[in-house]
């Protein structure tokens, strides 16, 4: 028995005539005539009461014609379920993401998403130093997060660096560094900067220079949002790139940082993979950001 030999017994079965149902089917009398025999065949049953004009169904056929529609559509949402599953796959890209706010990022998402209407993509939360093992183990398929968090990345990982942003203090509006449109490090010698607990120090030129000003990472603070809430607490200053400064700036003040070693570049990463062309856009799109983004940096 098949699937087809159901579907057309079920047409015969509504019209109770083979030429009707025939001419519905766009299929030849002789060959409808078959399937419905073929059928009977391997059920080893007869299904229709023949005769010149019409048919009629037999008790094992009325069994089989009120069953048979709900086991067809079982399949076909079985079989849809499937196709979905597969274009899901194929259209849909998890993407992992710290706390970065970006104007011009977020316009290359909407970018993405305008110039590629068929595919879609999701960010998942996380911080900055767990994106490089979520993409190396195949958790999300890329990744954004900081160069320096990329020490000692597998060779399978692909890293392509899409802009640069610059450090900044972020402090509570009623500190008297306030006062300051900009900063220097050497103007944090005596302040309080809480730091989070990091599972492992990131290896950058600025953030080694960072390590003259006394910082005492803070074992419950493994978030920004738990750092800035402790800034905004007034127990003391912190300093992120700029994008996380702004994201938690209400009843704060973002100060940016002068020294020219502070800065920090965004990378994308990925690991290959033919079989998502959502994600193969992604990378060429970033690819054509991130030269923009590095050329308007240089003519600045």
């Amino acid at each position: 028995m098949t699937l087809e030999q159901l579907r057309y017994f079920c047409v015969v079965a509504k019209y109770k005539n083979i030429s009707r149902a025939a001419d519905c089917l766009f299929i030849s009398n002789s060959a409808l005539s078959r399937h419905i025999a073929s059928l009977e065949e391997n059920l080893g049953v007869e299904l229709l009461i023949r005769d010149n004009r019409s048919v009629s169904l037999t008790p094992v056929g009325e069994y089989v014609y009120e069953n048979a529609p709900g086991l067809i559509r079982a399949f076909d949402d079985f079989e849809s379920n499937i196709r979905h599953i597969y274009d899901d796959n194929i259209s849909t890209i998890l993407v992992a993401f710290p706390n970065i706010y970006n104007s011009s990022l977020f316009g290359l998402f909407r970018k993405y998403r305008l110039n590629n209407p068929g595919y879609s993509f999701m960010l998942n939360p996380m911080n900055s130093w767990n994106v490089l093992d979520a993409v190396a183990h195949g958790d999300v398929d890329a990744g954004v997060s900081y160069i320096f968090e990329l020490n000692n990345a597998p060779s399978d990982v692909n890293i392509l660096p899409i802009y640069e942003e610059s450090f900044a203090v972020l402090v509570d509006e009623n500190h008297p560094l306030c006062k300051y449109d900009q900063i220097s490090v050497d103007m944090l010698e005596n302040e309080k900067v809480i730091a989070g607990h990091r599972p492992k120090d990131p290896d950058e030129t600025f953030l080694d220079d960072l390590k003259k000003i006394s910082i005492k990472p803070i074992k419950s603070l493994d978030t920004p949002e738990k750092i800035a809430l402790q800034v905004k607490s007034e127990n003391g200053i912190a300093i992120f790139p700029r994008s996380v400064c702004e994201e938690f700036k209400s009843g704060c003040k973002v100060i940016p940082l002068s020294d020219d070693k502070a800065k920090a570049v965004i990378a994308l990463i990925w690991r290959s993979d033919p079989s998502k062309p959502a994600l193969l856009k992604l990378v060429e799109e970033c690819h054509k950001f991130s030269e923009l983004s590095f050329s308007n940096s240089t003519n600045d």
